[in-house]
This record gives structure tokens, C-alpha cells and sequence, in this order.
């Protein structure tokens, strides 16, 4: 199958130099020999599935990558996209409904590899509501991802410029490790060609030195709540949507907003 050992090699290749490896040095990660690397992505070695996959886990290539590396090779996808509401999940709804009861009262939010948003708790819609009050300036089917470059984010979020930059800077590294959906990159580099973006971006400000983290500060009237926030995925996943998911937790990050978290859940 040379088309297949072909087309194989090089997406290996592609992620093999991602991960700026030599073929020596996967070779010995993987326990394969430089030359058979050499092989197989030259396309003068047809690999075998179990080589495939052994690859793939070695560079820690993404499971939906993985699907297309083995049909590169000519095999059958491994790795399936399940619904997060079907009965096969339903143990990891139930995870992360507790998870986000536990958040309480502080906010908490599930987004997929779109941005889109999944569940929420009950402070993550409280502090929304507080935001932009009964209707969030999202249209049906958009995702936070243009809420968050949107004019309506801008003139609330206080440092909005530097929470900007540092999410630009996350997608960008999701996308080196292959886990950023196309559609965000997509996105992306739309909305780097706007240049009010790009002056934002540039005139970010550096963090404070000694700084552990970025804060999010929003402004509204005469308040401002400051946090900082967490990003949790679930480890060893063997579905596509279960790598994908996302919990971002948001914490106080002084003793204003954990009052006023407190008080508006009472």
C-alpha cells in the first residue's frame, strides 16, 4: 500500500518534528530503530497498526489525530466521539455535576474543544447575570471564545488586554499539541486580523514580577470582582470527547469577591 505507508509517513513526520524530536530520538522512546522511523515516513515501510498506535501514544498524539493517523495508514479509526448526554457517559455527567456542586459557591463552567459551553453551576449563571445582566451577548450557537473577543467582554473585563493575550497564548499551545479544534483555530486567526485585537494583544501588559497568576477582573459599576482560575481534563481518556472536555474553575482572588460570591448565593 504505498499510498497509504506514504501518506502515513508524512503526518508522522509533521508531528514527530511538532514535538521537535530526531528520528533517533523517537526511535528510542517508541523502541524502534532510527532507520525503520526513516522508513516508514520515507514510505518505504508499511507500519503495522500496533505500530501506528505505539507511535502515536509515544508522541502523545491526540485521540482524534490518532483516528486520522491510523486511516493515514490505511486502517479502521480506533478511538470513537461519544454524546455527552448518551448512556455511555452518563457516569461522567455524574462526575461533573458533582464537580461543579463542589465549586460551590464559587463559579465553575464545562466547555468542549469548540468553546462551547456544556454546564455550569449555579454561581458560574450568577456571576453572568451579575455581568450582563438576563440575555449574555451570545448568539445562539456561539461559543465563549467570541464572547470573550466580543465588545461586550472588552468593556467589562478590566484587564482585558492581558486575559486576551494569555488565552491566544493557550490556543496556541493547544495547537501545537493537536488539541485545538480546527474551528478555534479558525476563529483565531479571524479575529488576529482585526487590528483593534492586534493592538490590544501588543499593548498587553507584562504580569507582575512574582505574579503566580493571571487574574480576571470584571468592572461594573462601582464593583470589581477579581479571579483567578483553574483548567481541569480528564486523564486517560479513550474518547474524543472526553479529551476535549474542559472545566474551568474560578476562584477569589481577594476577599471582596469571595463576600460577594458568598452573598449572592444566600
Amino acid at each position: 500500500m504505498p499510498n497509504a505507508a506514504t501518506a502515513f509517513g508524512r503526518r508522522l513526520r509533521e508531528y514527530r518534528q511538532s514535538a521537535r524530536l530526531s528520528q533517533l530520538e523517537l526511535g528510542l522512546r517508541a523502541n524502534v530503530s532510527a532507520r525503520h522511523i526513516s522508513f516508514i515516513e520515507t514510505g518505504r515501510s508499511q507500519p503495522s497498526r500496533e505500530m501506528v498506535l505505539q507511535l502515536a501514544r509515544t508522541l502523545d498524539v491526540p485521540l482524534r489525530d490518532r483516528n486520522l493517523l491510523l486511516t493515514s495508514a490505511g486502517f479502521a479509526e480506533r478511538f470513537g466521539e461519544s454524546s455527552l448526554g448518551g448512556d455511555e457517559l452518563a457516569g461522567v455527567r455524574q462526575a461533573l455535576d458533582l464537580m461543579l456542586e463542589k465549586q460551590e459557591p464559587w463559579p465553575a463552567m464545562v466547555f468542549n474543544a469548540r468553546w462551547e459551553l456544556v454546564a455550569a453551576n449555579g454561581a458560574a449563571h450568577r456571576l453572568v447575570g451579575w455581568i450582563f445582566g438576563p440575555a449574555p451577548p451570545v448568539a445562539p450557537g456561539g461559543t465563549f471564545l467570541e464572547l470573550l473577543f466580543s465588545d461586550a467582554m472588552s468593556s467589562v473585563v478590566e484587564n482585558w488586554e492581558e486575559v486576551a493575550s494569555e488565552s491566544i497564548a493557550r490556543i496556541r499551545r493547544e495547537a501545537d499539541a493537536g488539541l485545538a479544534h480546527p474551528d478555534v483555530e479558525a476563529f483565531l486567526e479571524k479575529a488576529l486580523d482585526d487590528p483593534a485585537v492586534q493592538a490590544a494583544v501588543a499593548g498587553a501588559p507584562d504580569a507582575p514580577v512574582g505574579a503566580p497568576l493571571v487574574p480576571v477582573m470584571f468592572r461594573r459599576d462601582d464593583l470589581r470582582l477579581a479571579f483567578f482560575t483553574t483548567v481541569t481534563t480528564f486523564g486517560t481518556p479513550q474518547d474524543i470527547t472526553l479529551q476535549e472536555i474542559r472545566i474551568e474553575s474560578f476562584f477569589p482572588a481577594d476577599e471582596v469577591t469571595g463576600a460577594w460570591l458568598e452573598d449572592a448565593r444566600a
